[in-house]
């Protein structure tokens, strides 16, 4: 059984940056993937960005409440460049999480590898996930070798933040309003 180590917030913690919109516009985004509220929704479409290893930019997007809207979008990776036509269901491949719909854990665990960044945000498929898929720890973490030459860029399949400050207001936002799931959409 892993040991989830739960790790507590301030008051001012939750008011810097977890109830925020980025603009009055982005306030009116409503989320059409997700059926249960809060919830976190990964995305790409063809026209995001790379980053100059040319891994694909994903956005990971937190909503609240259906009425909310979204409260913040932040990059992140899911694979590394070289990985990302491999078979998202089949472990080993290091390819992006294949799509479909996430439990969350309302904590945090230490990450067993450097590449994780300390700490990660354990996620699971929920009951009914294709019956394909072999893979297993899975997770939101920090990517600490995002845009360095370190031939690490990217995740094995994980949703890789790319900054700290941004894993860093992932991990409040789960940890006060405990998300429902994690919709992962992919356009490839």
């Amino acid at each position: 059984m892993r040991q989830v180590l739960i790790i507590g917030l301030s008051a001012a913690a939750l008011l810097i940056g977890i109830g925020d919109v980025n603009s009055v516009a982005d306030a009116r985004i409503k989320s059409p993937s997700c059926k249960a509220f809060p919830c976190l929704v990964l995305s790409r479409n063809t026209s995001n960005p790379k980053n100059r290893f040319n891994n694909p930019i994903y956005k990971l997007t937190a909503y609240r409440s259906r009425s909310s809207g979204k409260i913040f979008q932040l990059n992140a990776v899911s694979g590394r460049a070289f990985t990302q036509n491999r078979n998202r269901y089949q472990t080993q491949t290091h390819a992006p999480l294949p799509d479909g719909s996430y439990s969350v854990v309302a904590g945090v665990v230490a990450g067993t590898i450097r590449e994780v960044g300390g700490t990660m945000i354990p996620i699971f498929p929920k009951p009914g996930f294709s019956s394909r898929m072999t893979r297993s720890a899975l997770g939101i973490h920090w990517d600490p070798s995002f845009n360095k030459d370190r031939k690490e860029d990217g995740t094995s399949g994980c949703v890789g933040l790319t900054t700290k400050q941004d894993y860093r207001r992932v991990r409040d936002f789960v940890l006060a309003y405990r998300p429902r799931s994690l919709e992962v959409k992919i356009d490839r």
